[in-house]
C-alpha cells in the first residue's frame, strides 16, 4: 500500500464535524488514483467506505431536503424506488461493469457536459444502500446479509466516482462543497462564447432558467435530478464558471412514457454561468449538484452563454435572440406534461415516479451498449411490499425516516457485521 492510498484510506475512516466534513488533505495524481481505483476492496474497506458515505449522507437528509410533492405521493415512491435499486442493482451493474468497466465509464464521462449528471453517478452507490437500510428497518434483511451483491455495486460506483472526479473525492462534500469534473479546456472553451449581459439579457436569461428548471423539476417527478451544478471553476481575470445542465427535456435514454411527443427543440441544455466570487458571502454545491449561496447565483452572474444538445448528439451554442424561444417551447411543453400526470391516479403516479428513480442505470447502460441486456422492470421482490406498506403515506414515511436518519446511529448506513 503507498502512502497515499494510506492516507486516502485514514481519510474515509475519519469522523468529520456535525455535518460530515472533514478536510480532504492529501494530493491524488494520475498514478495515486490509478492504484486506488484498482485496489481490492475487502470487506473491512467496504465497511469502512459504507460508514463514510452514511455519515456524509444522514446530515444532509435533514439539512437542506424536503420530501413534499402536490402530484406524487413522495414517500412512498422514494421508499419503493430504492428498496427496488437494492433489489436490481447487483445484477445490473454486474452487466454493465462487464461490458465496460466503471472507471472506464468515469474517465469517458468527464469529456463533455450533460452526457450523463454526476447526481445519477453518485445515486448509484447512495440510493442503493437507502434500499438496504429501509429493508434492515422492515426487518426483511439482515445487516450481515447479500454482502457480495453490496460489494458489487459499492464497489463499481467507488471507481466510477473516483475516475470521473479525478482528484481522489467521492462527493462534493468530501471537495469542499465542489464538483470541477469537467477538464478545464472544456471549461474555457464553452466560457469564451458567453456575452456580456445587460439588464433585458439579464432578465432573458432568468426567465429561461426559471421555466426550464420548473419544467426539469416536474419532468422527474417533482425531483431535483434533471439539473445539476458543477464547478465552480476558475477563469480568467479572477473569475469563476458553473456549469447547470438541465437533462432529458424530451424523450431521452430513460424511456419515459410521460415524455412522449414533447416538443422540445433541444435533448438538453447547457447554461454556463461566469461570476466574480468577492460578490459572495457563502457558495456551496451540495451533493444533489444544487447551488446554494447568498446571494443568489444568478443575481451575480455577469456573462453566459446557452448550450443546447441536439437529440443526434451535437452541442451548438444558442443565440441569445433564440433564448425566449426556448422558454416559451418548454412553457408549453410544461402545460402538456403537467396534464399527463394531473391524469394519472394515485397508483399510476406512485409507479412512475419510482421508475423515474429505478430507470436511473439505464443511461450507463446504454454508454456501454448493454441496455437491451437488462431487464428494467419493477422486481418482483420490490412488488410484493405493494400496496402494503408502500402505498401507505404515513407508514412509508416510517421505513424511510426511521432507517436513514432516526435510526441511533452516527450515519446513515448500517455496518456490515
Amino acid at each position: 500500500m503507498s502512502e497515499v492510498s494510506a492516507k486516502w484510506w485514514e481519510y474515509v475512516r475519519r469522523v468529520g464535524d456535525e455535518i460530515g466534513v472533514k478536510p480532504f488533505d492529501l494530493t491524488v495524481g494520475p498514478a495515486e488514483l490509478e492504484e486506488l481505483i484498482a485496489e481490492e476492496l475487502t470487506d473491512t474497506r467496504l465497511d469502512e467506505l459504507i460508514q463514510h458515505m452514511g455519515r456524509a449522507f444522514k446530515p444532509e437528509m435533514t439539512r437542506r431536503s424536503s420530501f413534499t410533492s402536490e402530484l406524487f405521493p413522495m414517500l412512498p415512491y422514494m421508499t419503493m424506488a430504492v428498496i427496488d435499486d437494492f433489489h436490481t442493482y447487483a445484477q445490473r451493474v454486474s452487466i454493465i461493469d462487464a461490458a465496460m468497466p466503471g472507471e472506464q465509464l468515469g474517465a469517458r464521462l468527464r469529456n463533455a457536459p450533460a452526457q450523463i449528471s454526476p447526481l445519477w453517478i453518485w445515486m448509484v452507490g447512495y440510493h442503493f444502500l437507502c434500499g438496504r437500510e429501509c429493508l434492515i428497518k422492515m426487518g426483511r434483511l439482515r445487516h450481515d446479509e447479500r454482502i457480495d451483491e453490496i460489494r458489487t455495486v459499492v464497489d463499481f460506483w467507488r471507481r466510477l466516482t473516483l475516475a470521473h472526479r479525478g482528484d481522489g473525492t467521492l462527493d462534493n462534500k468530501d471537495a469542499g462543497f465542489t464538483n470541477r469534473y469537467l477538464p478545464q479546456h472544456v471549461v474555457e472553451g464553452m466560457a469564451d462564447q458567453a456575452i456580456s449581459l445587460n439588464g433585458t439579457t439579464a432578465k432573458v436569461l432568468k426567465r429561461l432558467n426559471a421555466t426550464v428548471s420548473g419544467y426539469a423539476f416536474l419532468y422527474f417527478t417533482d425531483s431535483r435530478v434533471g439539473m445539476y451544478d458543477s464547478g465552480p471553476y476558475p477563469y480568467q481575470d479572477g473569475k469563476r464558471v458553473i456549469v447547470r445542465d438541465f437533462l432529458s427535456l424530451g424523450q431521452s435514454v430513460f424511456g419515459y412514457p410521460w415524455a412522449d411527443g414533447l416538443e422540445v427543440s433541444y435533448a438538453a441544455l447547457t447554461l454556463v454561468l461566469i461570476f466574480d466570487p468577492g460578490r459572495f458571502a457563502s457558495f456551496e454545491i451540495n451533493d444533489w449538484g444544487t447551488t446554494f449561496s447568498e446571494p443568489q447565483l444568478l443575481t451575480a452572474v455577469t456573462e453566459a452563454a446557452v448550450y443546447g444538445h441536439t437529440p443526434d448528439g451535437r452541442i451548438e451554442i444558442v443565440d441569445p435572440s433564440a433564448w425566449p424561444d426556448i422558454t416559451t417551447q418548454v412553457s408549453k411543453a410544461h402545460i402538456a406534461l403537467y396534464t399527463r400526470f394531473a391524469g394519472m391516479n394515485r397508483q399510476e403516479r406512485i409507479f412512475s415516479a419510482t421508475s423515474m428513480y429505478t430507470r436511473g442505470l439505464r443511461p450507463f447502460a446504454a454508454y456501454a451498449g448493454v441496455l437491451d441486456e437488462i431487464d428494467w422492470s419493477i422486481s418482483p421482490e420490490t412488488m410484493a411490499l405493494y400496496p402494503d406498506p408502500l402505498d401507505d403515506d404515513a407508514k412509508a414515511a416510517e421505513i424511510f425516516g426511521t432507517a436513514l436518519v432516526a435510526n441511533g446511529m452516527p450515519g446513515a448506513f448500517s455496518p456490515l457485521r
